[in-house]
């Protein structure tokens, strides 16, 4: 694990190296053209996927909560969940 010097958390080695891997590694996805995933967003509770995944533009977007940004910030969140053991 290493540092994020952004929020002073410990990150895996791999969710820093190939953030995107790391990603689709922990979220049940559908490919839904090259490059383009959709899961259900862990910001907030839904039945039906909403969050966008671009590999190609290394960032993410929920068109249900809003939530948004780069992939590098997903990683570190599901990593923040998964060691923490409590969703946002």
């Amino acid at each position: 694990m290493m540092k994020d010097t952004g929020t002073g958390n410990y990150l895996p080695l791999e969710a820093i190296m190939d953030p995107g891997a790391y990603v689709l590694d922990h979220l049940q996805t559908t490919e839904v053209s090259l490059g383009r995933h959709v899961a259900c967003c862990i910001f907030h509770k839904e039945n039906a996927p909403s969050l966008s995944i671009s590999l190609h533009k290394s960032a993410f977007h929920c068109f249900g909560c809003r939530a948004n940004g780069t992939l590098d910030q997903l990683a570190a969140e599901i990593a923040r969940i998964k060691y923490s053991g409590e969703p946002r």
